[in-house]
């Protein structure tokens, strides 16, 4: 992804943040619990909350779109289900995305379909190793 998108650094950059002021708020939560300094308390639960409530008022607006999407095609929805689970699964998706983005920018070495690149920098790819693909299953005979 990091070498087709073209505002990969302000993506990163903006999640990068959005989880630092997540974990801040947090930080600050638990800080003012510890030393029972109130405002700290009310801060770092207000931040919390804003993004709590912010992040099920994106869920509610994808999940109509996603369903008027699949009733225009005729298909069933099943009715949606608020669970005590999903504010931990915002968590756990941030967390998740994260660490796919910190690999992302790790990323030295890649392999697919039987073709090895380097990664050298930013739009500097180097082909390693070329074999050609051969779908799961079949072997090349039959595809020549």
């Amino acid at each position: 992804m990091r070498f087709q998108h073209v505002l990969w650094t302000p993506l990163w950059l903006s999640h990068v943040a959005s989880t630092a002021a997540l974990l801040g708020s947090a930080g600050l939560l638990v800080a003012g619990l510890a030393t029972q300094t109130w405002r700290w308390v009310i801060a770092g639960g207000s931040l919390l909350a804003f993004y709590s409530v912010g992040l099920a008022l994106v869920l509610v607006v994808l999940d109509r779109c996603i369903r008027r999407i699949v009733r225009r095609r005729g298909e069933n929805v099943p009715p949606f289900v608020w669970s005590w689970k999903l504010p931990f699964a915002g968590v756990l998706v941030q967390v998740v995305h994260l660490g796919c983005l910190l690999s992302a920018l790790c990323l030295r070495h890649i392999e697919w379909r039987g073709i090895s690149y380097a990664v050298d920098g930013p739009y500097q790819l180097r082909l390693l190793a070329y074999r050609p693909y051969a779908p799961a299953g079949s072997s090349r005979e039959s595809i020549v």
